[in-house]
């Protein structure tokens, strides 16, 4: 905790703009999500590198971090009516 405090005691609040709906496919299936606006973005890749700086020993599930809102799934032949839907 004491490490984690450190690394982000002066990171400061921000504001999450969620502005676009996307998807990406997975075991079979459409994983439709939420994705950050670009300044969002940065700010959570930035909050994600000081986490990682300051727990290096922990590992992160995925090689690379891509922060999004899990909306839900729908089967891989649905995909093109679900993206109408949320648009």
């Amino acid at each position: 905790q004491r490490k984690l405090e450190a690394a982000l005691g002066g990171f400061g609040s921000f504001e999450l703009h969620l502005d676009h709906v996307g998807h990406f496919s997975q075991k079979g299936k459409a994983t439709f999500h939420l994705a950050p606006s670009p300044a969002s973005l940065d700010r959570l890749r930035a909050l994600f590198a000081a986490v990682r700086a300051a727990l290096p020993d922990v590992e992160s599930k995925h090689a690379e971090f891509n922060p999004h809102l899990t909306l839900g799934q729908c089967s891989s032949d649905q995909v093109a009516a679900t993206t109408a839907e949320l648009q």
